[in-house]
């Protein structure tokens, strides 16, 4: 069970910045074709008010989830480097790898996690 979820979650890391990409970039193909007499159109309308947030407060919400986002894949990448480390200088001892293992997976645990959260807020302040 413990892989699974290990694994389900890498895969949603994974998977993540994929999807995130290509709706940014759908989004910037529309941006690009409303411009000149196609402004007028009903779609162009609805991707105009869609990308343009006039609200302050879920402007700060997305700018503070950006921040922290940076902070906690900077600390996942310091965790990766510092097990990484570990497990090179165990010198066999099956104690310092079995924490070094252990400090691998949660940081990639952890990386996950703050992905899937960051991915669900998004979700839930563009569909305000």
């Amino acid at each position: 069970m413990k892989k699974f979820i290990t694994t389900l979650l890498l895969a949603i890391t994974i998977l993540t910045p994929v999807a995130i990409s290509a709706n940014a970039s759908a989004a910037e193909i529309f941006q690009n074709s409303c411009s000149g007499s196609a402004a007028n159109t009903s779609v162009c309308q609805d991707v105009t008010s869609q990308t343009a947030d006039d609200n302050p407060v879920i402007n700060i919400i997305k700018a503070a989830i950006d921040v922290m986002s940076y902070l906690i894949g900077v600390a996942a990448v310091i965790g990766l480097v510092a097990g990484g480390f570990r497990l090179i200088t165990a010198n066999g001892s099956p104690e310092s790898i079995s924490s070094a293992r252990s400090g691998i997976v949660y940081s990639i645990v952890g990386l996950a996690v703050a992905a899937t959260a960051q991915i669900i807020v998004i979700f839930i302040l563009n569909n305000l």
